[in-house]
């Protein structure tokens, strides 16, 4: 929903190269780094590399804690050879009092 407001608002299209592939353990019952990552390891899987590939992808999402989710996406998404790929992010959660430094 928040990728598709912003694409609309700024005239980008919304693209969907990815799907997950398996249903995961929600994030927020998971709190350490690692069993985030291991939790979404092989979680998503391309649809079209053509559609992404060359491009500058933005990837959207609405709370960052420990970045596993957008890395995981990245990851998948960087297979495509993609121009360039960034990440938009609602709010970032801060729990450990880091300062977004570890971000």
């Amino acid at each position: 929903m928040i990728a598709e407001r912003v694409g609309n608002r700024c005239g980008i299209p919304r693209l969907r190269p990815m799907i997950r592939l398996r249903n995961t353990e929600t994030q927020t019952h998971l709190h350490s780094h690692e069993k985030r990552v291991e939790n979404l390891r092989g979680a998503f899987g391309l649809v079209d590399e053509r559609e992404i590939q060359g491009r500058h992808i933005v990837l959207v999402d609405d709370v960052v804690t420990s970045g596993a989710t957008l890395t995981s996406a990245a990851r998948v998404l960087q297979q495509a050879s993609p121009a360039s790929i960034s990440a938009l992010a609602l709010c970032v959660s801060d729990p450990k009092g880091r300062a977004f430094e570890a971000i």
